[in-house]
């Protein structure tokens, strides 16, 4: 939990140094970007889940554009009202260094890697599934 404190605090301060930027503004960035961060996490671990297993992707997996939205409205909501407005990332004692920083864009780059490779991975599954399917229905 004092990583995702921290990730939070990294990026409220990241917007809150920004020119004509307030408070406000830097708790309403902050929560748009750890949800887009929180769904991302979400997809991959489902994806990779997916991978290893013989069943059905789950249907929020899909490229319903609705079913998206809206889920992501759920886990903006849900980190808004449970870590964002009560301000207890603040009330931690976090300080901003350079090995901190370097960690969470590590992280954000390993964790697009795996996206990228689970997407792959799980697009590669589809289509063998596609094309058996296939191929038993010309027999």
């Amino acid at each position: 939990m004092k990583a995702y404190y921290y990730f939070l605090y990294r990026v409220y301060w990241h917007y809150r140094d920004s020119p004509k930027k307030g408070h406000e503004r830097a708790l309403i960035t902050t929560s748009f970007i750890s949800s887009l961060i929180l769904y991302v996490i979400l997809i991959t671990i489902f994806g990779f889940l997916y991978f290893f297993q013989e069943n059905q992707a789950p249907s929020f997996l899909s490229n319903d554009k609705l079913k998206t939205i809206f889920i992501m409205l759920i886990i903006h909501v849900i980190n808004y009202y449970l870590f964002i407005k009560p301000m207890r990332f603040l009330k931690q004692d976090l300080k901003k260094d350079k090995k901190g920083g370097f960690l969470i864009i590590l992280f954000i780059i390993i964790l697009g890697f795996l996206f990228l490779i689970g997407a792959n991975k799980n697009r590669d599954k589809i289509y063998k599934t596609y094309d058996k399917t296939r191929t038993e229905n010309n027999e």
